[in-house]
């Protein structure tokens, strides 16, 4: 016989199973390698058993997905395996696979090879410099532990206690003899013979002249000259799509290029106020 506890006891650790079942689904789920990843979408739906769920920027595509795409609908996406974008215009429905996308109706209105660093950017993370993000200091350019994408980076600060002239330090990290200017502004840029080294990380102090003051300080790695000539084949022209500089800007983001990243996410997000995963993301990304 049955008693009420032993069948409260069932009842709870059939629910405690079903509870780690489904949890492990999920983290099955979320552990799944990524195909592809969107660029722009709209009116563009993704297919699961006689129930659809709208797709939405920055949204990862999976093997064996299926996406609709409305008549009145557009989708840019990039599949990492053959390295290739995608424009998609409706009507048209597909399934993502690990080296193809297979229509069952429509097909793609166009295609574009794309570099193996876009490929990275679009499945990875932003790198990072050291295990702690410390949050910028107001006010202060480049952000300290950012990657800049020129050799004479502009360095800027607020207006210190004694204003003036300003004494700026700047040392190689790679032992070079520290260099000290004399500055006049709250700003520097160091002209071509002060030219920076490429792939080279620097610390710099800046503090009003002749003055005990502590004054602010940060660091920051010039980018590789690899990397700042791939930024260069990206940059987007005038009248680039928003796909572009959606690639644009993962790719300066992902090499650590955080200001310039940060810059045209705001212009992307400005274009399109609505686009509540924009508004998320720089929420997010501060």
């Amino acid at each position: 016989m049955i008693t009420p506890f032993r069948l409260l006891q069932t009842q709870v650790v059939s629910l405690l199973l079903s509870g780690f079942l489904i949890a492990s689904s999920s983290v099955a789920a979320d552990r799944r390698e990524p195909l592809g990843a969107v660029l722009d979408a709209s009116h563009v739906s993704s297919l699961a058993d006689d129930k659809s769920a709208p797709v939405e920027l920055f949204e990862y595509l999976y093997d064996q997905q299926r996406i609709k795409v409305a008549e009145n609908g557009r989708l840019v996406l990039s599949l990492s395996a053959n390295r290739t974008d995608y424009v998609i215009q409706g009507p048209a429905t597909f399934k993502v696979t690990a080296s193809q996308l297979i229509f069952e109706a429509g097909k793609p209105f166009s295609s574009k090879a794309r570099p193996d660093v876009v490929v990275g950017a679009l499945l990875a993370g932003p790198r990072t410099q050291g295990a702690v993000r410390l949050r910028p200091s107001r006010g202060v350019l480049p952000t300290s532990g950012s990657v800049v994408a020129s050799n004479r980076p502009v360095l800027s600060w607020p207006a210190l206690i004694g204003q003036g002239d300003y004494e700026l330090s700047i040392a190689d990290g790679n032992g070079d003899p520290e260099q000290v200017y004399r500055v006049n502004a709250t700003r520097w840029q160091p002209d071509a013979t002060q030219a920076l080294a490429w792939g080279h990380a620097y610390r710099w102090r800046v503090k009003p002249a002749e003055t005990d003051s502590i004054g602010v300080s940060g660091n920051f790695t010039v980018i590789s000259d690899s990397e700042r000539d791939q930024i260069a084949q990206l940059l987007p022209a005038a009248n680039a799509s928003f796909a572009e500089r959606v690639v644009y800007a993962k790719t300066l983001e992902h090499l650590g290029v955080r200001d310039e990243a940060k810059a045209a996410w705001q212009s992307l997000a400005a274009e399109r106020p609505d686009n509540a995963v924009l508004r998320e993301y720089l929420r997010a990304n501060p």
